[in-house]
């Protein structure tokens, strides 16, 4: 008797349509193949009301970049030039995924993918895991317009932070996978510049040192450090060619050559012509002479060429 009941519930179209059960269980969710290269293939969806404004949203799936508009309506015309504004800065993608919305299904924004070589991918209605980057994105913005207002500016603000924000997929940031590079944010201002910091450092070992800088001249009279296993520390020579400004190439008495740095040689006062100039600048001007030394190094290595 209950299997026969059971029977003819279970083959009753009133009672298949009428009775109340629990959905079926989910299905295993398969991810989407991630593409190697950003923009090509994006999704897109359409959020709101809030505070009576739509909003029409793009997710890159590879970067997870972030495009939000507002919008006053829910049109065709209104995706179709959405898109031909991102299209401008990133290029054409190759698919368009979204959920099966009129707006979006319809002839018109059909005609429009199929003219840019566009493939548009739809999921099932009212299942928003078929489309699940978007989704996330959704549920982000979600959270942002109930703690912050809908204006504009708080928006531009908000786009500006999660481009630059690390995302839990990649690990990069939306801005460094689109663009190559992480762009600039007002707490930039608070970090000090390399190029300042390694310059202040190399004045500030020179003043430590307590040296002056030493130039040498073509033609100038020195005394020249010898390496060789002899008694004689010094050899006496003459500079016949500055390679820069540290480096000469130094005739010995007896004819040879050798090239030494500014720290391997000294002035030889018994020698030195009423021409030869030696200019010891004091550490703590350095900077007032520092163009001056640029344009003479300049002049050497022209030299050279």
């Amino acid at each position: 008797m209950d299997k026969e009941i059971e029977n003819i519930t279970q083959n009753c179209d009133n009672c298949k349509k009428l009775n109340v059960r629990q959905n079926p269980p989910k299905s295993i969710i398969l991810p989407w193949k991630w593409p190697e290269k950003p923009w090509t293939r994006v999704h897109c969806d359409f959020l709101g009301p809030f505070q009576n404004k739509y909003f029409f949203i793009i997710v890159d799936a590879t970067t997870k970049w972030l495009e939000v508009f507002q919008v006053n309506s829910m049109t065709a015309n209104i995706v179709i030039q959405k898109f031909s504004e991102t299209i401008t800065q990133f290029g054409i993608p190759k698919t368009i995924t979204s959920d099966g919305a009129k707006c979006l299904v319809g002839f018109e924004f059909q005609v429009y993918c199929k003219n840019l070589g566009i493939r548009h991918m739809t999921g099932a209605l009212f299942h928003p895991e078929s489309n699940g980057c978007v989704e996330s994105a959704d549920k982000t913005i979600n959270n942002f317009f109930k703690k912050c207002s809908t204006a504009q500016s708080q928006l531009n603000k908000f786009l500006l932070m999660y481009r630059n924000t690390p995302h839990s997929t990649t690990r990069e940031t939306p801005a460094q996978l689109m663009l190559g590079r992480s762009t600039r944010l007002q707490f930039d201002a608070l970090i000090p510049n390399t190029s300042e910091v390694v310059i202040e450092r190399q004045i500030s070992q020179i003043n430590n040192g307590g040296n002056g800088t030493v130039s040498f001249n073509t033609g100038d009279n020195v005394l020249d450090r010898d390496y060789r296993n002899n008694n004689n520390k010094w050899q006496k020579g003459k500079i016949i060619k500055s390679i820069s400004c540290n480096t000469h190439d130094v005739e010995l008495d007896d004819g040879t050559i050798w090239k030494r740095h500014n720290d391997q040689l000294l002035i030889d006062k018994s020698l030195t012509p009423a021409s030869n100039t030696i200019s010891l600048t004091p550490a703590r001007n350095i900077n007032e002479n520092t163009e001056n030394a640029e344009t003479v190094c300049a002049n050497q290595n022209s030299d050279l060429q």
